[in-house]
């Protein structure tokens, strides 16, 4: 009979660099959020058993974790244009450059651009030509606002001094729900906003960097 069972367990987005172990004699355990911080996407668990003094890999486990501030917008187009895109969390790849015909939106293939003007027109709220859009047209669309009355359903579009461009549905709570192939689901994702503004091979700003850069847009369409 094992005298104790080790679940290691980490998400697979960044190796294992928010490892935790849990341990006991009967282990049922919850990722600790402060541990694994909103991370979204693939995560493994492995289970080691010690027997007689030793340790024996029992069983390796990968599965799918998706998590959304429990927060609501009240705002009925905001909600649905949300729900719509977390439907296709991990379903639906990155495609540079589609999701403006319809055979790529039957089939859920889009950047981050088309995504956004797709969840909001699924809503029933045209926010721009989907055969045509882009960051560059969606920073026109709606109104500004400021970095201080950020609110669930705007959206925060970067154009960053490499010359990128992404824009991004804010959940709430400092997430973002997007669509890119540096998302944990490398498609469409729920991220922090610092994991996608300051992490390593993306743009290196911090979040206050980001919203002081002259061309991040934030803009409420809904």
């Amino acid at each position: 009979m094992a005298s104790n069972v080790h679940l290691p367990t980490w998400s697979l987005a960044n190796g294992q660099d928010d490892i935790a172990w849990y341990s006991g004699a009967n282990v049922m355990f919850n990722a600790e959020k402060n541990i694994h911080p909103g991370n979204q996407g693939q995560y493994q668990t492995d289970a080691y058993a010690t027997v007689l003094g030793k340790q024996f890999g029992v069983a390796s486990l990968k599965y799918n974790v998706s998590y959304t501030p429990n927060v609501s917008s009240g705002n009925a187009i905001i909600e649905r244009a949300i729900a719509n895109g977390l439907s296709l969390v991990g379903r639906s790849p990155y495609n540079f450059g589609g999701g403006r015909n319809t055979a790529d939106q039957l089939r859920n293939s889009f950047d981050c651009s088309s995504f956004v003007s797709a969840m909001f027109a699924r809503a029933g709220h045209t926010i721009d030509n989907q055969a045509t859009t882009s960051t560059w047209s969606l920073q026109t669309k709606g109104i500004g606002v400021s970095a201080g009355n950020l609110r669930r359903g705007d959206l925060i579009i970067m154009n960053f001094p490499n010359g990128e461009a992404h824009v991004v549905i804010y959940l709430g709570n400092g997430y973002i729900l997007h669509d890119s192939s540096g998302s944990p689901t490398v498609g469409v994702g729920v991220n922090r906003i610092t994991d996608v503004c300051n992490a390593p091979g993306w743009w290196g700003m911090s979040w206050q960097q980001m919203f002081s850069w002259a061309h991040t847009y934030i803009r409420r369409v809904a």
